[in-house]
């Protein structure tokens, strides 16, 4: 996230799409990890029986991932919050 900063705000310079590209890119990093943590038997185990792309994101890996997405969407609001205060 950190490199991203500052070639984004040189390119876009200061204002309204640059705060969304910027939050939008820490709400991806702070997401995730935690897609990463599922484990993946329980992936295999989905797509043995059969079940699409779609049911294993929906049924398998959002909410083995619950806890972990809560946490980073909580930090995102958090960076998010700084980086106002730090731009006003």
């Amino acid at each position: 996230m950190a490199p991203f900063v500052l070639p984004a705000a040189l390119f876009f310079g200061i204002g309204t799409f640059p705060g969304i590209v910027l939050g939008h890119a820490a709400c991806d990093q702070a997401n995730r990890p935690g897609f990463k943590m599922v484990e993946q038997e329980m992936v295999e185990a989905g797509e043995a029986f059969g079940a699409s792309r779609l049911a294993v994101l929906f049924l398998i890996k959002l909410p083995l991932a619950f806890r972990s997405i809560t946490a980073g969407v909580n930090q995102c609001v958090m960076m998010s919050l700084s980086m106002v205060i730090i731009a006003s």
